[in-house]
């Protein structure tokens, strides 16, 4: 199926569609991992991960909320229950997420959550959208790849409680990238990012009071708040918006190809700024990232004529 060229409210359509999605998926992923950093600091100052959630989300949807006011006046039922839904799907890939962290291992958990690009075309599959041959390719070459940049082959792999977590919260980024991709696209970014934002603030608060009281008293807010609001608004806000709006342009599949190489940005800007050294795993598994990231975007039938 072609991907939309417009927007709800656009006036004026886009000459390279997937290319553009592309590109701007690619600067999400960059973000991603550069956001990491940040995160170290929100929680070097003691700030609990229900909390971060919850504020990053809260500040997120308080912005849209003054700025696009008028707009989400004059939200459908519609626009709401899609907007719900979606910020549903996030919320449990995201709090999974972090859950899974806990009890399993930093390379188990990177490298199961990049499993929601092998998850991707065959749940599109399930939805008629039948993938291309290339792209079954493109996902075997992108596992081999975070195997070797997470380091499976030195480290093992064994099987922990946290893995199964995980795992779950891989199966809802690969329905958040399909719902992304397909209901999604017929409401207003602003919208969708503002009911996404809520949901995850909501329910990163609730998971807070009920699990994280102990620990806040020790939050350090003077420490915590600058790199929190950065994060708010780079990360949650405007990557949400860019990853809405690049899905419309592009295919489930590639998108979930792309935003993979998150783990391969976090390493490398992890590098650059002396946390880690350069390692042959980092240059021979995120090459192979780029790799599977090239065949599933390169026109391969332009070569058979």
């Amino acid at each position: 199926m072609r991907p939309s060229t417009r927007l709800p409210g656009a006036t004026m359509s886009i000459k390279h569609p997937r290319l553009v999605g592309n590109t701007i998926l690619w600067v999400v992923a960059a973000i991603w991992g550069s956001s990491y950093v940040l995160m170290k600091m929100v929680t070097n100052a003691q700030m609990p991960a229900g909390m971060i959630n919850g504020w990053r989300g809260l500040i997120a949807a308080s912005f849209v909320g003054l700025i696009f006011f008028k707009k989400l006046r004059h939200m459908s039922a519609h626009d709401v229950h899609v907007g719900i839904v979606a910020g549903i799907i996030n919320y449990i890939a995201f709090q999974c997420g972090t859950i899974g962290l806990f009890y399993t291992t930093p390379a188990n958990n990177a490298f199961l959550t990049a499993t929601y690009v092998a998850m991707v075309p065959f749940l599109a599959w399930l939805g008629h959208q039948r993938p291309r041959r290339q792209d079954f390719w493109a996902v075997g070459v992108a596992i081999i790849g975070m195997v070797i940049l997470t380091r499976l082959v030195q480290t093992g792999f064994a099987l922990h409680f946290g893995d199964l977590i995980v795992l779950v919260a891989a199966f809802f980024y690969a329905i958040q990238i399909l719902y992304y991709g397909g209901a999604a696209t017929k409401v207003s970014p602003w919208v969708m990012v503002f009911w996404v934002s809520l949901l995850q603030g909501i329910g990163g608060m609730s998971y807070s009071v009920l699990f994280e009281r102990s620990q806040w008293p020790g939050i350090e807010w003077g420490r915590a708040l600058p790199p929190l609001l950065t994060v708010a608004l780079l990360v949650t806000l405007m990557t949400q918006l860019l990853q809405i709006y690049a899905q419309r342009l592009t295919s489930a599949t590639t998108a979930g190809m792309i935003m993979m190489t998150e783990s391969l940005f976090s390493s490398l800007f992890s590098v650059l700024l002396g946390f880690d050294r350069l390692t042959w795993s980092l240059l021979i598994g995120g090459g192979l990232l780029v790799v599977a990231n090239l065949i599933s975007q390169i026109n391969f039938s332009r070569f058979s004529h």
